[in-house]
C-alpha cells in the first residue's frame, strides 16, 4: 500500500489539499471527502490552491463529491490556483471552479475559474445535451507512428508498470519540454495531462513488458508534440481504445475524454508480431 501523495487539513465548511494527487491518491481522498460530507451538510470548500496536478480519476471523485452536495442540498466549491495544471485540468474537465492567484498563506484574488479563456483554448470535455459522446481520431497519428523515415527521432524513456509511472512520466517531460526554447507553459500543461492519462491508462488496463515497464515516447513533428505509451498488450475488458460513456458518480473513466479535448488526434494501435499495445496522441501546434 503507497502512502497518499497529498496532505489534507480540515476545518468546518472547508478541506485544504497540499501536493500533486495522484491516481492512486483516490481511495484516500475519497475518505477524506466522506467524513466530511458526512460530518455536515453545510456548504464546503475544497481548497486546491496548493494542488499543481489533477489525474483523471481525481478529477472523477470530485465530481462524485458534487453529485453528493447537489442531493444533499449543500453547495461544494474548487478553488485552485490561476496557472497551474490542475486548473487546466479542471477546465478540460468541465468541472466548475474558482482560481486564486496566490497558494494558501497568501493574499490574492479570486474569480470564476472558466470565466476567461483564450479565444485557441480548447473546449471542456462536457458531454452534448444528448448525453452522447464524439469522439473524433483522424489518421494523422497512425501516419506518424507508421512513418519509418521519424523512427529514429522519437526518444523514450522506460517506467514501472506501477504508481510510480505517473510522476516519473512527468518528471521527466517537464525537463524535456520544460528547457524547450518556444514552447508556451500552456502547451506544457497539455503534454502533462496528456501524457498522464496516456500512462494511467497503461497501467490500468495494459500488461508490463518482461522487465515489468511500460515506455513512454515523445517526438516533436511539424511544431506538434507526439506522445506514446507502449504495453505489452491489453487485458480483454479494454477491447477496442475507445472510451465509454462516464456516469456522474464514476470515479473511472474520463481519462481518454480528457486525451481527446486536448489532443489534434489520437488513436489505439495493437501490434501482433510483437504483441504491444500503442496508445498515442498529437497536440496542436506548439512551436512555429
Amino acid at each position: 500500500m503507497i502512502d497518499p501523495s497529498f496532505v489534507a487539513r480540515a476545518e468546518p465548511g472547508e478541506v485544504v489539499l497540499h501536493g500533486d494527487l495522484e491516481a492512486y491518491d483516490v481511495e484516500p481522498l475519497l475518505a477524506v471527502l466522506r467524513r466530511c460530507s458526512d460530518d455536515h451538510r453545510d456548504d464546503l470548500v475544497l481548497d486546491l490552491a496548493a494542488v499543481t496536478y489533477l489525474p483523471s480519476p481525481v478529477l472523477g471523485a470530485l465530481a462524485r463529491l458534487r453529485v453528493a452536495a447537489s442531493r444533499g442540498g449543500w453547495a461544494l466549491t474548487l478553488v485552485v490556483r490561476d496557472g497551474t495544471v490542475a486548473q487546466r485540468a479542471l477546465h478540460v474537465s468541465g468541472l466548475p471552479f474558482e482560481t486564486v492567484t496566490e497558494a494558501p498563506g497568501a493574499p490574492g484574488e479570486t474569480d470564476a475559474g472558466s470565466a476567461d479563456r483564450d479565444a485557441d483554448d480548447v473546449p471542456a470535455a462536457t458531454a452534448p445535451a444528448d448525453g452522447g459522446w464524439r469522439v473524433v481520431r483522424p489518421r494523422a497519428m497512425v501516419d506518424v507512428l507508421s512513418d519509418e523515415s521519424l523512427a529514429a527521432d522519437w526518444a523514450d524513456v522506460d517506467l514501472p508498470h506501477g504508481p510510480e509511472a505517473g510522476p516519473r512520466a512527468r518528471a521527466t517531460l517537464r525537463e524535456v519540454f520544460g528547457a524547450m526554447t518556444g514552447l508556451a507553459e500552456s502547451s506544457l500543461q497539455d503534454v502533462l495531462i496528456v501524457a498522464g492519462e496516456l500512462v494511467i491508462n497503461a497501467v490500468d488496463h495494459g500488461r508490463p513488458g518482461p522487465l515489468g515497464t511500460i515506455r513512454l515516447s515523445w517526438l516533436l513533428n511539424d511544431g506538434r508534440v507526439c506522445l506514446r505509451v507502449t504495453d505489452a498488450g491489453y487485458d480483454p475488458g479494454f477491447a477496442d481504445g475507445l472510451p465509454g460513456e462516464a456516469a456522474p458518480e464514476s470515479v473511472r473513466g474520463r481519462g481518454l475524454f480528457m486525451v481527446d479535448a486536448i489532443s489534434e488526434d489520437w488513436c489505439v494501435l495493437s501490434d501482433p508480431i510483437t504483441e504491444t499495445t500503442h496508445v498515442a496522441a498529437r497536440l496542436g501546434r506548439v512551436r512555429a
